[in-house]
Order: C-alpha cells, then sequence, then structure tokens
C-alpha cells in the first residue's frame, strides 16, 4: 500500500514539477513583454478577486470530496447524485449575491482596498474568474473522490498552464497588459471545466438519480460551514500581503514577492503531491477505524516529504538568484524574500498533514481556530513591517504565522489521535543531513558554467543525486519502503 503511495504520488510530483516549469515560462513570458508592473497589477487583482472564489465554495469543495468518497465506499448512488447536484445548486446562487455586493461597493473597494492603482474596468472584467474558478474547483474534487488524481493533477498543473501561455500569447500580441491577463484567466478555467467534465464523464459511469433528497446536503452544509470560513481565513492571511504590498508600496514590489513566493512553493512541491492521495487514504482508514495503519501511512510520507523538500530548499538557498534573474534583472532583489518564506515552507512541511488530518477526521473546528491566529498575526504585522521594511516584512510576518498556525494544528493532531511524524532516530538523520548539505553547498560554491540555464540544471542535479543517496544510506525503512516488490 505505502509503496503504492509512493509511485502514484512521485508521478504526481513529476506533473506537478512540469507544471511549475511551463508556469515559469507563462510569467517569465509576461514579466519580459508587459513588465513588472503590469504583471504586479494582475496578480493584485487576482489576489481580491481568489478571496471571493473560496468563499463562493463555502467549503463544499472539501464537502463535495468527503462525503462522495464516503457514498462511493457504501455505493449509494443515491448520495452522490444529490451531492454533486445540490453543491452546484448552491454555488451558482451564491455566485450571483456575491456579484452583485461586488459590483455595488466596486468604487468604496477601489479606493480602500487597491488604493485607486487599478481601474474600474479591469475590477469588472475579474467578476467572471470567480465562478468560473469556483466551478472548476468542485470538478477537480469529483475527481479526486473518484481516485483520478493523476487525471486532477495533470488537468490541474499542466493543462491549466499550457491553456494560459496559449491564450495570454494571443492576448499580448493584441497589445492587451493586464486586461488580457484577466480575460485569459477565466477563459482557462472555461476550458478546464470542459476538459473535467469531460473527463469524469469518460473515465466513470455515473446514474442520474430523478429523485432529489435534501438530508445529505444540509449534513454535509453542516460539515462545511466552518471550512468555508476557514479557507476564506486562509487566503485572506495567505494573500494579504499581495494586497497590502499594493496597498503600501507599488505594483512592481507586488511581482517581486509573488514570484518569490512562487519559486518558494517549490519546497512545498513533494508535500502537495503526496496531500492528494493522503487525503483519501484518511478518509478511507478513518472511516474503517483503521488508526495504527494511519498513523504509520502518515510517519512513512512525512518522513519522506521533508527529505525531498530540505533537497529543493538547498537548491534554492544556492541557485535563488539566478532563478529570479529569469524574470529579469530587477527580480534578484528578492532573494532575501524568496529564502524567508522557504524556511517557513520547509517547517510547515516537516510538521506534515495535519491539516488534512483534522479537515477528514470530523476536526475542522481547529484548522478554523488556527486560521484566525494566521489572520491576526497576519494583519496586525504586516500592518506593521511592509511600510517600514517592504516585501521583507511581508515574507517575515507570513512565514511566522503560517508556522504558528501549523504548529496549533500539529498539537491537537498529536492530542487527539497520538500521530507524530518523528521519532529521536529521524531527527538525528535529519541534523547529519543537514551538515552535509551545507559541506556541498560550500565545496560546490565556485564552481561556475557559462550558459545560465545549463548552471542552474547542473547544480539541480548535482544536489539531487548526492541527496538521494545520502537517503538511500542513511533510511533503511525508507529504502524497504521504495524499493520492495510486495
Amino acid at each position: 500500500m505505502i509503496k503504492k503511495i509512493f509511485k502514484t504520488s512521485l508521478l504526481n510530483l513529476l506533473m506537478s514539477i512540469l507544471g511549475l516549469l511551463l508556469m515559469f515560462i507563462m510569467i517569465a513570458f509576461i514579466t519580459n513583454m508587459v513588465g513588472a508592473s503590469e504583471y504586479g497589477k494582475y496578480k493584485q487583482i487576482l489576489a481580491f478577486i481568489r478571496l471571493f472564489v473560496f468563499l463562493n465554495l463555502l467549503g463544499l469543495d472539501v464537502g463535495l470530496l468527503k462525503f462522495t468518497r464516503e457514498a462511493i465506499i457504501e455505493k449509494n448512488e443515491t448520495d452522490i447524485y444529490n451531492i454533486e447536484m445540490g453543491t452546484k445548486l448552491i454555488v451558482i446562487i451564491f455566485n450571483i449575491f456575491l456579484l452583485i455586493l461586488l459590483y455595488v461597493f466596486k468604487d468604496f473597494i477601489i479606493i480602500k482596498v487597491f488604493n485607486s492603482k487599478i481601474s474600474v474596468k479591469d475590477y469588472l472584467i475579474s467578476f467572471p474568474i470567480i465562478f468560473f474558478n469556483a466551478y472548476y474547483l468542485l470538478y477537480s474534487s469529483l475527481l479526486r473522490s473518484y481516485s483520478k488524481i493523476r487525471e486532477d493533477v495533470f488537468i490541474r498543473s499542466i493543462l491549466l498552464r499550457v491553456f494560459k501561455i496559449i491564450i495570454f500569447f494571443i492576448f499580448i500580441k493584441f497589445n492587451f497588459k493586464s486586461d488580457g491577463l484577466i480575460y485569459g484567466t477565466f477563459i482557462s478555467f472555461i476550458l478546464l471545466i470542459i476538459v473535467s467534465k469531460y473527463t469524469l464523464n469518460l473515465k466513470i459511469k455515473r446514474k442520474s438519480i430523478g429523485k432529489f433528497n435534501y438530508k445529505v446536503l444540509k449534513k454535509m452544509l453542516h460539515y462545511s460551514s466552518p471550512l468555508m470560513f476557514n479557507s476564506f481565513i486562509i487566503l485572506i492571511a495567505s494573500r494579504l500581503d499581495i494586497l497590502m504590498i499594493g496597498y503600501f508600496l507599488n505594483t512592481e514590489k507586488v511581482a517581486i514577492y509573488e514570484i518569490s513566493f512562487v519559486i518558494s512553493n517549490l519546497v512545498l512541491f513533494p508535500f502537495m503531491a503526496f496531500s492528494n492521495v493522503i487525503e483519501l487514504k484518511i478518509v478511507d482508514y478513518f472511516k474503517k477505524n483503521k488508526i495504527n495503519e494511519l498513523k504509520q501511512l502518515y510517519f512513512d510520507i512525512v518522513r519522506g516529504v521533508t527529505y525531498l523538500s530540505l533537497m529543493i530548499f538547498f537548491i534554492l538557498l544556492y541557485l535563488g538568484k539566478d532563478i529570479l534573474l529569469i524574470f529579469g534583472p530587477s527580480f534578484i532583489s528578492g532573494y532575501t524574500t524568496l529564502i524567508i518564506l522557504a524556511i517557513g515552507q520547509l517547517i510547515n512541511t516537516s510538521l506534515g498533514f495535519v491539516y488534512e488530518i483534522n479537515r477528514m477526521t470530523g476536526y475542522p473546528k481547529y484548522n478554523l481556530y488556527s486560521s484566525i491566529i494566521v489572520l491576526l498575526i497576519n494583519t496586525i504585522f504586516n500592518f506593521i513591517f511592509i511600510p517600514k521594511f517592504g516585501v521583507i516584512g511581508a515574507a517575515l510576518t507570513t512565514s511566522t504565522s503560517l508556522i504558528l498556525g501549523n504548529i496549533y494544528n500539529y498539537y491537537f493532531v498529536k492530542k487527539i489521535h497520538n500521530i507524530t511524524p518523528f521519532n529521536k532516530k529521524t531527527l538525528k538523520l535529519l541534523v547529519f543531513i543537514l551538515l552535509n548539505l551545507s559541506m556541498l553547498y560550500v565545496y560546490t560554491k565556485n564552481f561556475e558554467v557559462n550558459n545560465a540555464i545549463l548552471f542552474i540544471l547542473l547544480k539541480c542535479s548535482l544536489f539531487g543525486i548526492y541527496f538521494i543517496m545520502l537517503i538511500f544510506i542513511l533510511e533503511k525503512d525508507l529504502r524497504k519502503i521504495i524499493i520492495r516488490r510486495k
């Protein structure tokens, strides 16, 4: 079972890496064609609009995943139909309400939120993103609930970026700037909905039940309601930095911070690759009361994820400036911001899938409480640090708040389920690996290659090969999991 999860997750990781490369190509193209300022304006608008994407979902994307998965296990076709159709109907109705509200308060939002730095036109044309993004996320949850993880990752990580690159290229060629990027975004989500719906119908034979029953939907709404606030608060906390940088500083600083943030998320890639699979296993094991199997699964996977994240962190530490240079000389100033954010992501990864365990085992309220803590810290310290320290202040605040929020969640996972990702032996190995990678960093510091792209690839390969060899030598248990045949 563990080996199968590792194989599936590593395939997801490879697809995610390919998707990230496509995203870097897309961002490099945009920043070089329309400039950092226009890209920053687009990201500032998108950060605000995405708040309402998750508010529009009402937490139902997670409820849809959990309850559809349980109905699939029980082979209850009626519940599957009721959950899917009811969720879509609620999202459509609530979306109309949200759009009316955003339109009525458009002048207030443009002045108070964006400090009058965006046009009314850019604000209004971004509205369709709210519905189409939310509606696509429902299909993403449905695909995952049917264990179609590979298809979901391909659509989300690769196909989305391919669509965006093609559509952005067309709009920019016709002299569109930030408005062209907004048009391209919601058109891409429309295409993703079409592809996801086709994939779902092609891969899965689903029955259409005519009789509609609100009971299961009511149960799901009760479960999802704290998740709505939780998702909304998390998104505010994670994107408040972008909105406040745009308000206090300028859109060019938004672009520098955003690209540093995106690159720092490389550290999260192993975690994200496994999270799609582990969510389903948490539901399955908890539903069947296999708590010991869940503990062992958690222990094994978090170790592997942490080791991979540690390797990526060292690559960013050494090659961060070279990677930032791809987007333009002005982005090199974001190196310190990148490292601060990467440290925060590394610590969060090492704590494991605490958010997913709380959410999928019936304790979403603890995620809500931790999100409130994160939001309060983010709001207070961003107001203090961004005007004084700029984007570095935003990075410090973001990393600190997310770490504290995850520690809070970890406390309850440990207390309720007695699940922990590490033991003394693992911690000793981590210290030894850190020392070895530090020595490798010092040894290769003066290694130079004229071609920048070749230089990055050679360094990544060197660190990767050395790190994998080190893990296989030291981690006997993890090695057995990966290479055993049965």
